[in-house]
């Protein structure tokens, strides 16, 4: 099986397995906690999506006219968009432990988000695996 087939399955499976783990984290929350949780970062998802939208746009834009050769492009990609990620999850489990969540909830919440990076990573990795077998 092609690789990038492989490295898809495996992020989807991450997604759904982070996903599944946080839905059951969510479950140890009281209705005000949710409603908490909710205010807390509604807008927050906003900005991130287009922090990203905007870095995979210049990301792509580089790749489609050569202005930096792939191999160099890629890897500061994966560096500034795992930066942006963990920064951004180190920041909410703070915010987290600030509001008074519940251990069970944060704990969760981090299972879920080393899931989702873990899956981020092998993905990375089976795509630049195929750039090297195309080159």
């Amino acid at each position: 099986m092609d690789t990038l087939y492989i490295g898809f399955f495996i992020i989807l499976a991450g997604v759904i397995l982070a996903r599944m783990v946080y839905n059951n984290a969510l479950k140890s929350l009281s209705a005000d906690k949710k409603a908490e949780l909710v205010d807390m970062y509604g807008g927050r998802n906003v900005r991130s999506l287009i922090f990203i939208g905007v870095f995979l746009l210049l990301y792509f834009l580089t790749s489609r006219y050569e202005l930096v050769d792939p191999f160099i492009a890629f890897p500061i990609f994966i560096i500034v968009m795992l930066a942006f990620i963990v920064r951004n999850g180190l920041a909410v489990r703070n915010k987290l432990k600030q509001s008074g969540f519940p251990n069970a909830f944060i704990k969760g919440y981090l299972l879920s988000f080393t899931i989702r990076i873990v899956s981020l990573l092998v993905f990375m990795i089976f795509i630049m695996r195929d750039m090297a077998s195309q080159s």
